[in-house]
């Protein structure tokens, strides 16, 4: 039972990421990344991915799609939107000069991805790290001792001493 559930969550949930049938999507990606990328005049960072009403583009249909890398390289490809369907491709750099240019810029952010989640992971150990410190802290506090008490009942009265 437990397999249907988690089978129709996952149907459900794929069902999500699909635009509605009055709309259609873009997913553009670069090669080699870090491209900014234009579509309809609206620039994006790639990968660039992005929903339509279709009827609020209709008049810029074919959609022209061009990526600027930072060597001043660019490319265009035109792109053809159907109702509630995925258009999912990768625009090449053509081979010209500043190819290296853009490799590099390609492989920094690829550096710095890395460097984030590294300095996030740090962080992470860090918090982790002085949370459990603090804890142990708490526990190593001393309590005052035990108090004894003793109580006795003397008809509708309780009489109470402690030591």
């Amino acid at each position: 039972m437990k397999k249907y559930i988690f089978a129709a969550f996952l149907a459900l949930a794929g069902c999500a990421n699909y635009p509605r049938n009055d709309q259609a999507q873009v997913i553009v990606n670069t090669f080699p990344a870090g491209a900014s990328i234009t579509i309809a005049g609206i620039s994006y960072e790639s990968p660039a991915n992005r929903i339509w009403d279709v009827g609020s583009i209709s008049g810029q249909l074919p959609l022209t799609v061009t990526a600027h890398w930072v060597s001043g390289a660019t490319a265009t490809q035109k792109v053809i939107l159907e109702r509630g369907k995925i258009v999912s491709f990768t625009i090449y750099r053509p081979a010209s000069q500043g190819a290296d240019i853009d490799a590099q810029y390609a492989a920094s952010l690829q550096a710095g991805k890395a460097a984030s989640q590294d300095v996030l992971g740090m962080a992470l150990r860090s918090y982790n790290d002085d949370n459990a410190a603090r804890i142990k802290q708490q526990n190593q506090k001393t309590y005052s001792p035990i108090i004894n008490c003793t109580s006795v009942p003397m008809g509708s009265i309780i009489s109470t001493s402690c030591n």
